[in-house]
């Protein structure tokens, strides 16, 4: 099955959790998926629809990869996990009892994740020809996709608690000019992808993209994680900047053109948010350092 197809297939199934009676998820024939049927004769909730929903991997391009199954999913925690533990290791020098620590507390954190995603599939067992039921089970599969997209170390895990704990001002320091100087790499590449291509018959001169650049880099925030939503996240960024030094960078049809696609930008902020891409609101908290999504108490980012 190709991946648009899946796409759709995958939408056909969230819509039956919602509104009707749940199809399985697809399988590689291009078909519409085996449902039980119930002597009464209707359609009821098969379990692998949980790991179909959360075990999904955001892709740089091409939208969702799906991963499918518990063991694909916990294949791509585990190599987030040793590429955030390799970085601090090779950052902050890490002795072996913090690195010992910071691996059993994120291994806490994982045990946790999969734990919930059990308790949802009794759940789904359990209501497999109640849709009133399944519609309850879903309000608890989408904030665990949520999390597995955007990765399990967050602010409250116990991983992040640990690193906070566990790392000295000097150890913070270093890992924050790290993470400050790659997230910055990572803009620039992304900003210049963007401004090559923001669409609706915009066409910039070179020297119009690097003036927009440079204000995007000197005046907004680069994102926490980088990938599918890179665009979406310039435009944002485009969008929070004042009016006049934009009109004055580009010419009246530019202006014209582009402007309404900032309009439409400006309220993707808390979509952006809730994939993790930019920092959600949150009044009078410290930075948040995201490569490991952990908070270490700072002066905001310049």
């Amino acid at each position: 099955m190709n991946q648009k197809t899946r796409n759709v297939w995958l939408i056909i199934v969230l819509w039956a959790i919602l509104c009707g009676p749940a199809w399985a998820a697809a399988d590689d024939d291009d078909e519409p998926p085996p449902a039980d049927v119930p002597a009464d004769g209707g359609a009821v909730i098969d379990e692998s629809i949980v790991d179909q929903l959360i075990f999904r991997e955001n892709r740089a391009k091409g939208g969702f990869q799906q991963l499918g199954n518990p063991g694909g999913g916990r294949a791509r925690v585990e190599s987030q996990l040793k590429a955030l533990l390799d970085e601090l290791v090779q950052t902050c020098e890490l002795n072996e009892d913090q690195q010992k620590r910071l691996a059993l507390a994120a291994r806490g954190d994982i045990k946790r994740f999969f734990e919930r995603i059990e308790e949802v599939r009794k759940k789904v067992r359990a209501a497999r020809n109640d849709q009133n039921q399944a519609q309850t089970v879903w309000q608890e599969v989408s904030p665990l996709q949520q999390q597995f997209s955007r990765g399990l170390f967050g602010d409250e895990s116990l991983f992040a608690k640990t690193v906070r704990k566990t790392l000295s001002e000097d150890q913070q320091a270093k890992y924050r000019a790290a993470l400050l100087d790659r997230r910055r790499i990572g803009y620039r590449a992304a900003i210049d992808a963007s401004l090559a291509r923001l669409g609706n018959g915009v066409v910039l001169k070179r020297e119009q993209q690097a003036a927009l650049k440079k204000l995007l880099l000197d005046e907004t925030q680069p994102p926490l994680i980088f990938g599918q939503y890179d665009q979406q996240l310039v435009l944002l960024r485009l969008s929070q900047l004042p009016a006049a030094k934009l009109r004055e960078v580009l010419d009246k049809g530019q202006w014209k053109q582009l402007r309404p696609h900032l309009l439409q930008a400006s309220g993707t902020e808390d979509y952006l948010a809730q994939f993790g891409v930019v920092e959600g609101p949150k009044p009078n908290s410290p930075v948040i350092l995201r490569s490991v999504r952990t908070v270490i108490e700072t002066p905001a980012f310049e």
